[in-house]
């Protein structure tokens, strides 16, 4: 963690989803992503509110493009840092039970995102709900007309996927939108199909 609790996982993946979607604006942004202090563990709230305020004025489509990438970047990541015998432990569990364990393993990627936030899964069968308690992409001055708290959507969905699990995640209500809670809807759809095989040139 850095300064206010906020995840490094974060900054990072902010950072290259932004430069994977809108590679021009980098540079702007770089300004309060990348300040001196960053390499010593220092960052703020101030600059991360700055971000996430000029990126929502960027536009629904490229918000969420940026946002969703950053997500599935923390995903990623976020597994690798589970630790290999944990992994290999979830991995052997027959499909039903994997997709439910690896669910359960995400609510941590919300603490390493922001220490603030915390996430709680109902989950009957596969389907069920995540509501995301404290989402520092929700705390707004005034509304949006979409949900805000997209990247839990992508990063959650991602890290179970990296189980080699199908799920679909997708948010239902969002605080950032003028709803009461950030809540997703979960479903597990099963074991992921293996990728195809390359043909021989």
């Amino acid at each position: 963690m850095v300064d206010a609790g906020i995840g490094r996982l974060l900054i990072a993946s902010l950072h290259q989803g932004i430069a994977d979607v809108m590679p021009s604006r980098l540079p702007f942004y770089e300004h309060w992503l990348s300040p001196p202090g960053l390499r010593g563990g220092k960052f703020g709230l101030a600059p991360l509110n700055a971000v996430l305020s000029f990126l929502r004025r960027e536009g629904q489509p490229l918000y969420e493009q940026t946002m969703r990438q950053a997500g599935r970047l923390t995903g990623e990541w976020a597994y690798l840092e589970v630790g290999p015998i944990k992994r290999a432990l979830v991995r052997m569990c027959p499909t039903s039970l994997r997709g439910r364990w690896a669910l359960y393993l995400s609510r941590r990627l919300v603490r390493q995102t922001f220490r603030g936030s915390s996430a709680r899964i109902r989950l009957r069968h596969r389907t069920g709900t995540m509501e995301i308690r404290g989402s520092i992409f929700c705390e707004v001055r005034e509304t949006v007309g979409w949900p805000t708290c997209v990247f839990y959507s992508a990063a959650v969905e991602q890290f179970v996927q990296c189980f080699d699990i199908s799920a679909a995640v997708a948010v239902s209500q969002c605080k950032g939108a003028g709803d009461s809670s950030c809540t997703m809807t979960v479903k597990i759809l099963g074991e992921r199909a293996a990728e195809p095989a390359a043909e021989a040139a």
